[in-house]
């Protein structure tokens, strides 16, 4: 039987703030800004950011991935990768972050090659491997403590393996897979 879930990981979530309004003020610079940001992402992901595998960007946001040993104790190295990250794209644009640990699902097993059919960089089908609930409960502390206007939201399950000796407010929310409430740090600035 194959395993629906194999690796844990923590998944973080950064969105631009008020790229939306600045499309349609201004669209050519709301461009701009997009693609700096995708610069950004790229370099650090492939140069500074050793501890996470991924980084997955679209227009105004980015989902980066590191995976862990299930029995990882300190976090840090990991958080203050992201941290990192965050505080070059805020040069560009402010952003807020989000991250959420989870468990990466099974890539799909697929019996013949990619097909590419003319397409040179990536293949027609791109599996993101990110925690699927993890990067839902990013959504969801996105929708549902977003009017708070913090820099950080942290999942509790993140907390619990990092030292930050800074003011925080918390909330519940429910999360996936089984809608249990866990609690939310939620941050100004930046974590170190």
């Amino acid at each position: 039987m194959v395993e629906l879930c194999t690796d844990h990981c923590v998944v973080t979530y950064m969105d631009l703030i008020g790229v939306k309004k600045l499309i349609t003020d201004n669209s050519r610079n709301a461009v701009q800004i997009m693609q700096n940001f995708h610069q950004v992402v790229y370099d650090q992901i492939n140069e500074q950011m050793d501890k996470h595998q991924h980084a997955y960007s679209w227009n105004d946001s980015v989902i980066i991935v590191a995976n862990i040993d299930k029995n990882c104790i300190d976090l840090t190295p990991i958080m203050k990768q992201a941290d990192n990250l965050k505080k070059k794209i805020d040069n560009i644009c402010k952003c807020y972050a989000i991250s959420v640990k989870g468990m990466t699902f099974s890539e799909p097993l697929f019996y013949s090659g990619h097909q590419f059919e003319g397409q040179i960089h990536q293949p027609k089908f791109v599996f993101l491997k990110a925690s699927s609930y993890a990067f839902s409960n990013c959504f969801a502390i996105e929708r549902e403590l977003g009017e708070n206007n913090k820099s950080w939201y942290l999942d509790e399950r993140i907390i619990s393996n990092l030292a930050i000796n800074k003011d925080y407010v918390k909330a519940k929310i429910s999360m996936l897979p089984n809608s249990a409430e866990r609690e939310v740090y939620m941050y100004d600035g930046y974590l170190w």
